[in-house]
C-alpha cells in the first residue's frame, strides 16, 4: 500500500456498518477520496470506560509517533508486516495499542516508461461495490510537554504481495 487511501463513507455510516458503541467526542468525518499521510483520519480502537469495553471511532493523525520520538524524527505511514513484532518502532504499539484502519479502498502505484521518462501510474484497489475494507493499524501516543493533552497517531501494517 502506498500513501493514499479513500474512505467513501461518512462518520455516522462508519458507526452504522461497524456496529460501533459511539465515537471520541468531537468526532465528525465526511467521505474523503485521497487521505494523505500526517493529516487526521477515522480509526476504530477498543478501551475501557470503566469496567465496559467500548469499541468508538477517533481522528489520529497518519504517521506513527512513538511517545520517545523526537519531534523532527521519521512518521511511518505503513509498517511491515513481518518486522511489527521487533521493529523498535512498533514493537510497543504492536504489543498493546493495534487499531482497525476502516477504508474504501488504496491507491499503488507502478512505475513506467513512457516516452523515455519515468511515470508513477496510479491504480485504485478496491472491494466490489466500495464495500468498506478493515486494514490492521498501530497506535502510539505522544505528549510534546506534561501540560498537553496525548495526541494519538497511527500507521497502517502492510505486507508483501506474493505472486505466483
Amino acid at each position: 500500500m502506498c500513501g493514499r487511501y479513500s474512505i467513501a463513507a461518512s462518520g455516522a455510516d462508519l458507526v452504522a456498518a461497524l456496529e460501533l458503541d459511539g465515537t471520541e467526542a468531537g468526532f465528525e468525518w465526511e467521505p474523503a477520496y485521497s487521505v494523505a499521510p500526517r493529516t487526521r483520519a477515522p480509526v476504530i480502537r477498543d478501551r475501557l470506560a470503566g469496567d465496559q469495553r467500548v469499541r468508538e471511532a477517533f481522528l489520529p493523525t497518519w504517521g506513527l509517533r512513538p511517545s520517545w520520538a523526537k519531534e523532527k524524527g521519521p512518521r511511518p505511514i505503513n509498517a511491515r508486516l513481518e518486522g511489527v513484532a521487533t521493529n523498535g518502532m512498533f514493537r510497543s504499539s504492536f504489543a498493546s495499542a493495534r487499531t482497525i484502519v476502516p477504508m474504501t479502498g488504496y491507491y499503488e502505484w507502478q512505475e513506467a516508461v513512457e516516452g523515455g521518462k519515468k511515470v508513477k501510474n496510479p491504480s485504485y484497489v478496491h472491494a466490489p461495490g466500495d464495500e468498506l475494507l478493515a486494514a490492521a493499524g498501530l497506535l502510539a501516543f505522544h505528549r510534546e510537554s506534561d501540560y498537553e493533552d496525548w495526541r494519538a497517531t497511527f500507521t497502517i501494517i502492510t505486507r508483501t504481495v506474493i505472486t505466483m
